[in-house]
């Protein structure tokens, strides 16, 4: 946990993920740059996350290292967690 609060930036290059814990973990501390070539990531809200393609990468990470975060994105996570909780509830 120390070293993703240290973190600037989480680059996730996957294409494929059946439930990207570390995306998930990063989203509520940090931006969150995934691949443009992939679509797991559609499953979650945009704002919290950036997609680019392999060769503008760079770029997209570099101009968010110093950039203000979205303190929502740990709400967001929390209450995806919830969600979770509640629908195995039911079962």
């Amino acid at each position: 946990v120390d070293f993703i609060s240290s973190s600037k930036v989480f680059f996730m290059p996957s294409l494929l993920e059946n439930y990207p814990f570390a995306f998930l973990e990063c989203v509520g501390h940090m931006p969150v740059v995934v691949l443009d070539r992939q679509t797991w990531s559609d499953n979650f809200d945009s704002k919290f996350y950036h997609k680019t393609n392999t060769r503008k990468a760079h770029e997209v990470i570099r101009s968010l290292y110093d950039s203000d975060y979205n303190d929502d994105g740990l709400d967001y996570v929390k209450d995806l967690d919830n969600k979770a909780t509640n629908a195995w509830k039911v079962l």
